[in-house]
């Protein structure tokens, strides 16, 4: 019973590592994208179409990487108290 024990706690901690890692890695390429917004107008509306789907382009891929950072984050937290509640659980009562 403890080897079973042992293998649920060792796969919850690796799941845990490797998702929270996966959140770090999108939080990281997020933080490198430019958010700069070009204020400066064009007299060509051919170059400002082209400076807008630029930014256009920004947002779309900023706002797809919002939906997976937040599913991470509850995915994390929600491994993080799982992690924390079988460990105090099987400390006070010794298996389960």
């Amino acid at each position: 019973m403890e080897s079973a024990q042992s293998s649920v706690f060792t796969m919850l901690h690796t799941m845990w590592g490797l998702i929270t890692v996966a959140l770090i890695v999108l939080l990281s390429y997020r933080a490198t994208l430019p958010v700069e917004v070009n204020q400066a107008s064009t007299d060509e509306p051919a170059q400002q179409r082209i400076q807008d789907k630029h930014e256009l382009g920004r947002i779309t891929e900023r706002s797809r990487l919002t939906g997976g950072i937040i599913a991470l984050t509850v995915l994390s937290g929600t491994l993080l108290l799982v992690n924390v509640g079988l460990t105090i659980y099987s400390r006070s009562v010794g298996n389960f």
